[in-house]
């Protein structure tokens, strides 16, 4: 597993925001922004979660399973545990027609589609926020998505860098005769992420798989 450095600065952050929210949904005075915490915390984990994917697919070291079940181990306990606190006073508080509405909410929290869910539920006759315990899960609902996607799309970006950088560089041996107007000729935006992707001590890996796939084709 590779070592990564605590950020406390980050975790000041991650502080601003939640608080930011909290005094938002107390109603005090100054805090009357609270969507802007919500998208400060956005941010952060999409910084944090795109670096940690960024360098396990650089020094080979990716795997889905391992990170999702790091995803699942942060995130799904506490959500799961809070779930089961607000069902119980549903049956005291909420009339039967609420009660239905919140354990369809509960089915979207846990496809993690609640955000789409709630979405839908807006309108004239539709119920005050205050009446559904599990809206603020729709903030979760979007970093799960990010989760699933993220993964898939930086390896893609990664695949398609290497093959351009190595387009680029040995184009006219590999595919000598070839047109210019072919699209693998035409990848010249990947050349920046692969030189990203390349820095430091990432370099070694990205020309590992220059090799390798040089003699992938000359096979």
């Amino acid at each position: 597993m590779i070592e990564r450095p605590y950020r406390e600065d980050l975790d000041w952050l991650r502080a601003i925001a939640v608080l930011s929210v909290m005094f938002f949904h107390w109603h005090v005075p100054p805090f009357r922004g609270g969507y802007v915490g919500v998208d400060i915390f956005f941010v952060i984990s999409g910084y944090l979660i795109t670096q940690i994917i960024r360098q396990d697919i650089a020094c080979n070291a990716f795997s889905f399973a391992s990170f999702y079940e790091r995803r699942v181990r942060r995130l799904l306990p506490a959500l799961y545990a809070m779930c089961l606190c607000a069902i119980p006073p549903a049956f005291i508080y909420l009339l039967p027609g609420e009660r239905a509405e919140l354990f369809r909410s509960v089915i979207a929290m846990v496809a993690f589609v609640s955000n789409i869910f709630f979405w839908t539920q807006s309108g004239y006759f539709a119920a005050a926020a205050e009446e559904k315990p599990l809206l603020h899960t729709w903030s979760l609902a979007v970093e799960e998505q990010f989760y699933l996607v993220t993964p898939l799309a930086l390896l893609a970006l990664f695949t398609l860098a290497v093959k351009a950088l190595l387009e680029w560089r040995y184009g006219d041996q590999i595919a000598a005769g070839s047109g210019r107007h072919l699209v693998e000729h035409r990848l010249q935006p990947f050349l920046e992420l692969a030189a990203i992707l390349g820095a430091g001590h990432q370099r070694a890996e990205v020309e590992r798989q220059q090799l390798l796939v040089l003699q992938a084709l000359k096979n």
